[in-house]
């Protein structure tokens, strides 16, 4: 048992800790989305978008699609295929 919730510290993240107090405040639980698959309408490439938890854990979509598709035989990689629509949800 901890004497003070100030001597907790980042290395006791994922340990069963017990504290003893007084409830003075509490919430309601706010969900934070940990990520989120997208799927490119044009060429069906499936990305994974993260939150910026700094920020107020906002998902940012990228601006054009970021897969790497072939143009030729010759060139392997090559520019995204540009497309700027996306379909999310859970993908199976």
């Amino acid at each position: 048992m901890f004497p003070s919730i100030g001597r907790m510290r980042v290395k006791h993240r994922g340990v069963l800790l017990t504290l003893k107090g007084t409830v003075i405040r509490s919430a309601s639980v706010k969900m934070i989305e940990g990520e989120k698959e997208y799927e490119c309408r044009r060429c069906r490439h499936r990305f994974k978008v993260y939150p910026e938890l700094e920020t107020g854990n906002p998902i940012r979509l990228p601006t054009s699609c970021p897969s790497k598709v072939r143009k030729s035989i010759i060139q392997i990689l090559s520019a995204s295929c540009g497309d700027d629509k996306f379909s999310g949800g859970l993908f199976g």
